[in-house]
């Protein structure tokens, strides 16, 4: 039985780091304007404050800017100096966290969820908490047939799943213990190396080190999701999504348990606003053509879920 959690038990990481792509005409994700009156940020600092269960959140960035946002804001906000790619970030904040005397727990956010909801994110404490006193792990999810009610505004491409394909989600709640472990600091560390310029050399090093902690299996369901979505991008997913018959959710579920050395388990959330990432929103032209509709799903969709 999954205890529920007292309010303000879990601190969060927002992870707001510069992206000066070209796509973005010099700007940062996070200050891309939604519905015509705000930015990525503003609204994803109004989800965080309006949570029940987040206590603190530590904003890791690289903007100057960026602290003025938290006047007048009811929850306490640490500003954290960005250290450049998304893991170190990911370290600055937790590291940040744990000298402030942080919480056991920890839900890391991402700022360039344009549509994201105070609900989602309590939703995900709630919900990811651990069935017992172990370390493990539950990782959002948002099955197809959620993302599918965007149609045909949005579109996008799943992992193939017997029971439900699925896309993952762009948040997720971890116990600092985890990140501690010395099977996880040299996953990352090796995830960290396997970075190069020529993008052939880096996937081939990337496969290596999965196959290094998760076995053929690990190796074999990658190509499968490939394959998939090449099939995806040529025939679409309007009946069902290529090659899905496959791979069920225990097998991803003992792949990813395999890998991290701990119990691993996909969570089915009732919310599409944590993977509607701005590179899709911006790609498929939504802030012009379609904001109204999604935000009406969007928030029907936390209208009818019970926290």
């Amino acid at each position: 039985m999954v205890e529920k959690p007292n309010p303000l038990q879990t601190d969060a990481v927002l992870l707001c780091g510069y992206d000066l792509k070209p796509g973005f005409n010099g700007k940062n994700k996070f200050s891309l304007e939604v519905g015509g009156t705000t930015d990525i940020l503003e609204n994803t600092l109004d989800a965080l404050d309006n949570t029940q269960f987040v206590d603190r959140i530590f904003v890791v960035t690289s903007s100057d800017n960026v602290q003025d946002r938290f006047v007048g804001r009811q929850k306490e906000y640490v500003l954290v100096k960005s250290q450049g790619s998304l893991i170190n970030n990911i370290e600055a904040g937790i590291e940040k966290q744990q000298q402030r005397g942080g919480k056991k727990h920890v839900l890391m956010v991402c700022s360039d969820l344009p549509f994201l909801t105070s609900q989602s994110l309590d939703w995900l404490v709630i919900n990811s908490r651990p069935d017992s006193d172990n370390k493990g792990i539950k990782i959002p999810v948002v099955p197809h047939t959620k993302v599918q009610e965007l149609l045909p505004i949005y579109e996008t491409y799943y992992y193939p799943m017997r029971e439900f394909s699925f896309k993952m989600g762009n948040n997720i709640y971890i116990d600092i213990n985890l990140l501690n472990e010395e099977r996880i600091r040299l996953l990352v560390d090796g995830y960290r190396n396997s970075g190069s310029d020529n993008y052939v050399l880096m996937s081939l090093q990337k496969m290596a080190l999965l196959q290094r902690y998760g076995g053929i299996e690990a190796v074999y369901t990658v190509m499968i999701n490939y394959l998939s979505k090449l099939l995806q991008i040529k025939y679409g997913t309007k009946r069902s999504v290529p090659l899905s018959g496959l791979r069920k959710k225990s097998d991803y579920e003992r792949v990813i348990s395999r890998i991290i050395g701990h119990k691993a388990e996909l969570l089915a959330t009732p919310f599409v606003d944590i993977v509607l990432d701005v590179d899709n929103a911006v790609r498929l032209g939504i802030f012009q053509r379609g904001y109204d509709r999604i935000s009406q799903i969007v928030n029907r969709q936390s209208d009818q879920t019970i926290i």
